[in-house]
């Protein structure tokens, strides 16, 4: 199964006008660690990614499965 989390990170954030440093100040982290998770070099704990889910009113499934860069068009 495909994990499609960094691209999705994206598309949510920028759909939601908000940028790394918001996502970051709402999880309680540094904008840097946003960075990481959309640049694919690391990936969110399961604490952090069902708040990343609230964040973004999605289902972790949504967040870690759905292709939305080619079913919404790219970010």
């Amino acid at each position: 199964m495909a994990n499609f989390f960094r691209e999705n990170l994206k598309y949510y954030h920028t759909q939601k006008g908000m940028t790394q440093q918001k996502i970051a100040d709402h999880l309680g982290v540094k904008r840097s660690r946003v960075g990481s998770w959309e640049e694919g070099r690391a990936r969110p704990g399961f604490d952090l990614l069902i708040m990343i889910a609230k964040l973004f009113e999605v289902t972790i499934d949504q967040l870690l499965t759905e292709d939305l860069m080619s079913t919404k068009g790219k970010v």
